[in-house]
């Protein structure tokens, strides 16, 4: 399904940004979506800022990027005051962030593979814990994350810089 799970370089910053625009173009189409706005958030400056710091991470099958997201290290300020049900060290924490498959690549298992290779990673860093957030309503994301061993927090209200307060869940996985 996935040839190759890595964290992105330079290399691959035309592919990630073409690939965040494709999702982001699909939205208008999707029933539940997060909402992302192309050129605010994620935007290509970002994107290779992220990259060059080694946050972002890509699924790629015959060469082409098909499932990306961005891995950060130590709790969130928003999550702090969350009670999570695995307290840990914040150097132990490891928060997902952007995690998307291409249009022409779901319905066929890419997320959940995506989503174990990169626990499977963070794992293998030393992580202890993942926390991630869920605009409410996508339902398809929340039921993606359960099945793959993360459990609801708690719903509150955060401020994301491209659509401002909105309802989140979110959920944590025990690594």
């Amino acid at each position: 399904m996935l040839d190759d799970v890595h964290f992105l370089t330079a290399a691959d910053e035309p592919q990630l940004s073409q690939f965040y625009q494709t999702v982001c173009a699909q939205q208008a189409h999707d029933t539940y979506s997060p909402d992302w706005h192309w050129g605010v958030y994620p935007n290509s400056t970002d994107l290779a800022s992220m990259s060059h710091q080694g946050q972002m991470i890509g699924g790629f099958q015959d060469g082409q990027l098909v499932a990306a997201g961005r891995v950060t290290r130590g709790e969130q300020a928003d999550y702090r005051s969350v009670p999570w049900t695995f307290p840990v060290a914040d150097e132990d924490v490891a928060i997902l962030h952007l995690f998307a498959v291409h249009p022409d690549f779901r319905g066929q298992g890419v997320s959940s593979a995506m989503l174990q290779a990169i626990l499977k990673t963070l794992r293998d860093q030393g992580r202890r814990v993942v926390h991630l957030d869920v605009m409410a309503g996508n339902l398809p994301a929340e039921k993606l994350y359960v099945k793959n061993g993360f459990t609801f927090a708690q719903e509150r209200t955060l401020h994301y810089q491209d659509v401002g307060e909105t309802l989140a869940r979110l959920f944590e996985c025990r690594l």
